[in-house]
């Protein structure tokens, strides 16, 4: 609403948006299938986390990078992280 506001003074004002841009991966269905936005900024939806993959954005995109790796040292050498071998 805040973003229909604006574009609606911008017009009044005669400095109508040529771009408008917004939303992300997680608010994708709402911002495009809003007719107000002409770009939309999905990020990680290129590589599609295991979070939004357990949510209501499956059926949307899937998953396209896996990352097999060993935790080679753990938090008891390094309290504040780990070492891995990718």
């Amino acid at each position: 609403q805040k973003v229909s506001s604006c574009v609606d003074s911008l017009q009044k004002a005669g400095l109508a948006p040529e771009v408008v841009t917004g939303g992300g991966t997680g608010t994708f269905p709402f911002e495009g299938g809003s007719g107000l936005f002409t770009e939309i900024q999905p990020g990680s939806f290129m590589f599609m986390d295991n979070e939004y993959g357990s949510v209501e954005m499956e059926d949307k995109f899937q998953q396209s990078l896996f990352v097999l790796c060993t935790v080679t040292s753990d938090f008891t050498a390094h309290p504040s992280w780990m070492v891995v071998d990718a």
